[in-house]
């Protein structure tokens, strides 16, 4: 119950996912994790698929966000229904 009550997602952001995604690659480029993992979450809830890869690897390493794999697969997971390769193979290689 707590993993489906934390990703429960809004159809509402995703018209700002794909600027919240790319707001966050160039906060991770600027050396900002925080921000980064916070623009990520947006856009991973407005149902962009590489963002939602991206939040998954901030639950994965612990960066702003508390380190929890079941979180992190269960991003991984959503970002591969959508058809993102890299997030098919980490939950392959998860399985």
């Amino acid at each position: 119950i707590g993993i489906k009550r934390r990703l429960r997602v809004s159809s509402a952001g995703a018209d700002e996912a794909p600027a919240a995604f790319r707001a966050g690659e160039e906060a991770r480029a600027a050396s900002d994790p925080v921000r980064a993992c916070d623009l990520f979450e947006t856009a991973a809830k407005g149902r962009a698929a590489a963002a939602q890869h991206s939040l998954a690897t901030c639950y994965y390493t612990g960066v702003d966000r508390p380190l929890d794999y079941r979180l992190s697969l269960e991003w991984c997971r959503r970002a591969a229904d959508q058809g993102l390769a890299r997030s098919y193979l980490r939950t392959a290689l998860a399985a």
